[in-house]
């Protein structure tokens, strides 16, 4: 299992960057992406390091992506 994902959302140059090291809140948000992808649209909540989350609208316009990285 991975143990440092980076997602990328968004369109280059900018797309938002989020870091993930637990791979329980990684897997939650995975599987939005997954279902989203699934169903053509829906929503993508991405907890925030601190506190509050970001949701991503998913369509297929939305660029998607993630590296992860084994320690």
């Amino acid at each position: 299992m991975a143990t440092d994902i980076t997602l990328y959302l968004g369109d280059h140059p900018a797309p938002a960057r989020h870091t993930f090291s637990d791979q329980a809140t990684w897997q939650g948000v995975r599987s939005q992406i997954e279902a989203a992808m699934k169903a053509g649209h829906g929503l993508i909540t991405v907890p925030g390091p601190k506190s509050g989350s970001t949701t991503y609208v998913y369509n297929a316009t939305l660029r998607v992506v993630w590296v992860e990285k084994s320690a």
